[in-house]
């Protein structure tokens, strides 16, 4: 078995391993990426190309050993011609709506192991594209590991006893940053523009 160490944006590297070689070769990196069912991450491209510029503790004679094993593989074709969605960003340019974002990438993102969807408010302009994990018996979770929302409007919450929840808004006005970005551990960022919102959320969610 072949044992590699990368540093990806977590704190700790990520590891990989590979096993066997040819078309029988398996490699499994333990990002979030990997960690959802085994999906081709820019690790194992990073490894597969060449690069060993984030290798944690390996020579790199190790990474030439990998790609010589890989030869005849699945993996080979998917390292040239992977692209990933956080290289993307200047895909998302000329995107004015959450649909057209969703429908761009929402293959990739699957591709990823998300579940993916576009979800819509029926009293106003706000939108989100929603990305779920599934529990081990297969059910999909309930609320969103990571969503990109557009909320067109805010206000001032005001007392009013008449109020269901005790609130009113009032002074609705447009949001100077309508796009958001939310992922695990609340919120990664606004923005004024879909276009850098959407990469920001391509980057955030691909780690």
């Amino acid at each position: 078995m072949l044992r590699f160490f990368i540093q990806g944006s977590a704190r700790e590297p990520y590891e990989i391993t590979a096993e066997g070689s040819g078309e029988s070769i398996r490699i499994f990196c333990r990002c979030p990426a990997g960690r959802k069912g085994g999906a081709f991450c820019k690790h194992i491209t990073w490894l597969l190309s060449g690069d060993v510029t984030k290798l944690v503790g390996a020579r790199s004679d190790s990474v030439i050993e990998l790609r010589r094993r890989a030869e005849g593989s699945k993996y080979i074709a998917l390292a040239a011609n992977h692209s990933l969605p956080e290289m993307r960003g200047s895909r998302c340019d000329g995107f004015s709506t959450l649909s057209e974002f969703y429908d761009a990438f929402k293959q990739e993102l699957e591709n990823l192991g998300w579940t993916v969807r576009l979800m819509a408010s029926q009293d106003s302009n706000d939108a989100s594209v929603s990305l779920f994990k599934s529990f081990k018996n297969g059910r999909l979770r309930t609320t969103p590991s990571w969503r990109l929302t557009y909320e067109e409007l805010t206000g001032d919450a005001v007392y009013s006893a008449d109020a269901p929840d005790g609130f009113t808004i009032e002074n609705l006005r447009p949001r100077e940053r309508p796009y958001g970005v939310s992922g695990p551990k609340g919120s990664v960022g606004t923005r004024k523009r879909l276009q850098d919102a959407a990469e920001l959320f391509l980057k955030s969610v691909a780690g």
